[in-house]
């Protein structure tokens, strides 16, 4: 099994000008690791083909936003196109049994003794509680 988390958003600053009104954590879970790696891999290297410069993580954010990233280059292929590449990840990543679960939190509703722990205690509840989900 391989589990796959990432967030979106900061687990602080609820007070801060600027600062996400909530705090999301996803899970992808995949029972079939090496399929998934695969598909993943060939799709690493298939964006380095096109263009995507190798110092640089490829994540969806990144793809995304890769037509203001003067770091991506104008040659990089889906650089001004970034339907295609990620629609061909996400329809091959379903061919692989996979799970999805999330939790989104309104930071404005979180209890006072939450918004006042340690940093990182937010965010390893909030990982705890979606990770006991699936």
């Amino acid at each position: 099994m391989i589990i796959y988390l990432d967030e979106r958003g900061q687990s602080t600053g609820f007070s801060k000008p600027g600062s996400s009104k909530t705090f999301n954590i996803a899970l992808v879970v995949c029972n079939e690791s090496d399929s998934i790696r695969r598909i993943i891999k060939a799709f690493e290297k298939k964006l380095i083909r096109k263009g995507w410069p190798k110092g640089i993580e490829i994540k969806a954010s990144r793809i995304f936003d890769a037509r203001w990233n003067p770091a991506i280059p104008s040659s990089f292929k889906f650089k001004y196109d970034v339907i295609t590449p990620l629609t061909e990840i996400f329809t091959k990543m379903c061919t692989c049994p996979l799970e999805i679960d999330y939790i989104s939190v309104n930071k404005s509703r979180l209890s006072q003794s939450l918004r006042r722990a340690p940093f990182g205690i937010i965010y390893n509840y909030l990982a705890g509680e979606v990770l006991a989900a699936c």
